[in-house]
């Protein structure tokens, strides 16, 4: 047995094929003179208790549409008390199989928990109820657990003990973004990304005139918290798919009954036809992998809806009391798809501790019938055939897949010698050893970024051909099995380079990939130096987009995990005063100051104040404060503001920014000689930056000092490409160290 914090998909459910294989009886076969498919399904009364007794005659088969003959039927029970679980043919056709050429073979089960996507406070009784569960299994089931993304890996094994002892040291904790200005719910962001997509509902535009009331800046930042909460669980979603496709085909390596019992909050799917969050294609992939492989997937669902409406935290709403019922079947729909499609069911747990769901799969997966069904010439060419199994009595209900794969003719799977692995050793050693192969389109730009060759990667995104290259990435193998970290600084290369391109699909689906590798980096603890450093580099690269609707929530998010870092507090501001900014050009110039300060500005102001606080962004934060009050025609208190500054920053970036901002709000407050000395001074600390230059020639024309101003402007004609002015970047924050931080990321990569 062995246990292993997970590191990364790969790293995380490539541990136990081998062990399996090395030890697993081959899948049953039949005595016939006809090639026979065999096919395993569960019929259960309404009750959930397994029907005994049918026949042959009672079961209809079909695959690809087609009827098939079902040749005989086996009894599999395991609610015998013997040791092992016995076969009992119950009927064949004549010259087709016996009991004696079945051996019954044993059953793995796994318990995979969804760490980050329902409470600890929840999580408590419902554990409990799963270590009852495992304690009911059979001896002789072989039984493992995975709790992901992050959490306790055990390969399957008899030891139960292990299993029940291992449940009660997970940690839950949901995973939710910033809670936002507008406490939206789930159904409100689902009508709400109608309106991002450019199609409101009529609910989205009654919506928007319901928080915002025309308001074009209250509009640009619930623009932001909408995309913001998009990507969130498009990108939760996407990883939670990922990981359980990763596991369920390693589980198809192994030719045993195989069930998932997954315990999950789900995540948030649109029921709007068009609408986000777009992730009913990921479930509908996993139902899929499943049906592939083999594997059963039985789901408990921990509704967070009614919890959420009646907690001391939900909002007052005046918006009205939410749809209870849809708020959890948002949650409810990807997880509902693939459990239906992977021969299982899911059970809502809405309280309590879940204890009867637990039940439910104890009775119902305790026997089932394992048919001979004639196959043809096409069944086994590789690829996945639909697959229906219906029973004649209607009151009766069969879980089976919806889609099988026949193996190929051929020979046995290779055992995988495993003897000799110590217990100890680390999941990326096993993952390195059975990894998926590396797609064609992901190979060479996996080779240009080891050669850290961005060009290449940006090159290969232009168009719509970076959707494809994205998609391709996630499915397509990993370039670095046993580095997971290399991979992650791949993910945010390939996204930093999809956000540059035209394409609004590449754009979201770099936006998804960004936001799911802040998920995959995530350690336990926050302020760790490797996902800080990650996110550093993220949170630049989305502030040099100035696109704050893409980058307000992922960089508030950040902020939270890397506490003791003051660039990610200075980043938050920055990016609140991109929405201002954002705001101010769809509106008026400013000639006098409003009465009241604004909302968006007085959020702006409050983050920048935060970042104030530390010593090491205190004089970049404040220089900001006072270019917004500029703008905002509060020249007085801007000038106060940037006065409190006495001693000259000891970056000359940030001294260049401190003096052009001090020189702009004394030349408004018609103080021309000191915002001559302070344009001057901004020269000094940054010699040819043009903003500076061009403020104090406008000064000395209208003041008759033309020599002078004819001087400057030779020097503006005459710059150099290669003078770069830091007035230019101001807008993209600390975009302007965006390789330096990006080097730095590489190095902590290997």
């Amino acid at each position: 047995m062995t246990a292993a914090v997970g590191a990364g998909v790969a790293a995380g459910v490539c541990w136990a094929a081998a062990v399996w294989l090395a030890a697993a009886p081959q899948t049953p076969t039949f005595r016939s003179g006809v090639d026979l498919i065999p096919i395993d399904v569960q019929v259960v009364d309404g009750d959930g208790h397994p029907v005994d007794g049918l026949t042959l005659d009672q079961f209809d088969v079909t695959i690809d549409g087609k009827k098939r003959r079902v040749v005989s039927v086996d009894l599999i029970d395991h609610r015998t008390t013997s040791a092992a679980p016995s076969a009992k043919t119950v009927t064949t056709i004549a010259g087709a199989s016996d009991s004696s050429s079945i051996v019954p073979p044993r059953r793995i089960v796994i318990m995979a928990i969804d760490t980050y996507s329902f409470d600890a406070a929840t999580a408590v009784p419902i554990l409990a109820s799963a270590r009852a569960f495992i304690e009911k299994l059979p001896a002789d089931d072989e039984v493992g657990l995975f709790a992901y993304p992050r959490g306790i890996k055990i390969d399957p094994t008899t030891d139960h003990d292990a299993i029940v002892r291992a449940l009660g040291k997970i940690v839950v904790q949901r995973d939710a973004p910033p809670e936002g200005e507008f406490q939206l719910t789930p159904a409100e962001l689902v009508d709400l990304s109608t309106w991002t997509l450019g199609r409101p509902t009529p609910q989205a535009s009654q919506l928007m005139d319901t928080l915002c009331h025309g308001d074009v800046t209250c509009l640009i930042r619930l623009d932001a918290e909408v995309t913001g909460g998009l990507m969130h669980d498009e990108a939760m979603a996407q990883m939670s798919a990922g990981t359980l496709s990763a596991l369920i085909r390693e589980l198809g390596k192994v030719p045993l009954r195989k069930t998932v019992v997954l315990v999950s909050g789900g995540f948030v799917t649109a029921d709007v036809p068009g609408a986000r969050p777009d992730n009913q294609e990921a479930g509908t992939q996993v139902g899929k992998t499943a049906a592939a492989a083999d594997v059963s997937v039985y789901t408990l669902f921990i509704d967070p809806s009614l919890r959420k409406m009646i907690s001391a935290e939900t909002r007052s709403a005046p918006r009205g009391v939410p749809d209870v019922r849809r708020e959890g079947d948002l949650y409810k729909q990807w997880l509902d798809e693939f459990s239906g499609r992977a021969g299982g069911s899911l059970f809502r747990v809405a309280s309590g501790d879940g204890h009867f769901a637990f039940d439910r799969i104890l009775s119902e997966t305790s026997a089932y019938y394992l048919l001979g069904v004639e196959s043809t010439p096409g069944d086994r060419d590789g690829r996945a055939h639909e697959m229906r199994v219906r029973v004649r009595d209607k009151r009766l209900t069969v879980r089976g897949r919806s889609w099988i794969l026949p193996q190929k003719p051929g020979p046995a799977p290779a055992v995988v010698e495993v003897a000799d692995r110590p217990a100890s050793a680390p999941a990326a050693a096993t993952a390195a050893a059975s990894a998926a192969p590396v797609v064609p389109e992901i190979r060479p730009l996996a080779d240009a970024f080891d050669r850290d060759d961005r060009t290449a990667i940006a090159k290969a995104m232009v168009g719509s051909k970076g959707e494809a290259v994205i998609r391709a990435f996630r499915e397509g193998g990993d370039p670095w099995p046993a580095s997971p970290r290399r991979r992650a600084v791949f993910a945010l290369d390939l996204a930093a380079a999809g956000m540059r391109v035209e394409s609004i699909f590449t754009k979201r689906e770099a936006a998804r990939l960004i936001a799911e590798y802040a998920l995959q980096v995530r350690q336990p603890q926050p302020n760790d130096p490797f996902e800080c450093a990650w996110l550093r580099v993220a949170t630049e690269g989305l502030e040099g987009l100035f696109e704050p609707s893409t980058g307000a929530t992922f960089i508030m998010r950040a902020a939270e995990r890397c506490p003791a870092d003051p660039r990610f507090a200075l980043a938050v501001g920055v990016i609140r005063d991109q929405q201002v900014r954002l705001g101010e050009s769809a509106l008026a110039p400013v000639r006098e100051p409003a009465k009241d300060i604004p909302d968006g500005q007085q959020r702006a102001l409050d983050a920048l104040a935060a970042a104030a606080a530390s010593p090491g962004t205190r004089d970049e934060a404040i220089a900001r404060t006072a270019w917004l009050h500029f703008r905002a025609a509060r020249y007085a208190d801007g000038l106060k503001t940037i006065e409190t500054l006495t001693t000259p920053a000891p970056d000359p970036t940030v001294r260049y920014l401190v003096d052009v901002i001090r020189g702009q709000l004394l030349r408004a407050l018609d103080r021309p000689d000191e915002a001559s000395a302070a344009f001057r001074a901004a020269l000094v600390a940054w010699p040819r930056g043009q903003a500076a230059q061009l403020a104090l020639m406008t000064l000395l024309v209208n003041r008759g000092q033309h020599d002078e101003a004819a001087a400057l402007a030779d020097q503006i004609e005459t710059a150099s490409v290669d003078d770069t002015d830091p007035w230019w970047l101001y807008w993209v924050g600390d975009y302007r160290t965006y390789s330096t931080a990006r080097a730095q990321l590489r190095e902590r990569m290997q």
